[in-house]
């Protein structure tokens, strides 16, 4: 059980954000098998796309608080992937491909 009074969400979020940082810049983005450069293209899913979402909205979260640890996480790598990531899910939106994602209730 996790002791609730015990966590400050002032100075615990920079560690959350730190450590997800460097998960994804250095462990998720191959595990995903995105290519090294260019706009991966992802799973048409709730998992592909959201995922790609959450990641870039981590990234992009952690580069606007300047919360980097730079001997663990290339800060250049980090926003060119939270950007290519960004361009991946609009580029899959049914707005701009044909069958993509967005037609659903739940969807933006």
């Amino acid at each position: 059980m996790v002791d609730w009074s015990a966590v400050n969400p002032v100075s615990d979020y920079r560690g959350t954000l730190t450590n997800s940082a460097n998960y994804a810049v250095n462990t998720w983005w191959a595990k995903k098998g995105y290519p090294a450069s260019g706009i991966p293209t992802l799973a048409n899913d709730e998992y592909g796309l959201r995922g790609a979402g959450c990641v870039a909205l981590t990234l992009t979260t952690a580069d606007v608080l300047g919360v980097w640890d730079a001997d663990r996480v290339n800060v250049s790598v980090a926003r060119a992937y939270a950007a290519r990531l960004i361009s991946a899910v609009a580029r899959q939106h049914l707005v701009n491909t044909p069958g993509g994602w967005g037609g659903g209730w739940q969807t933006s």
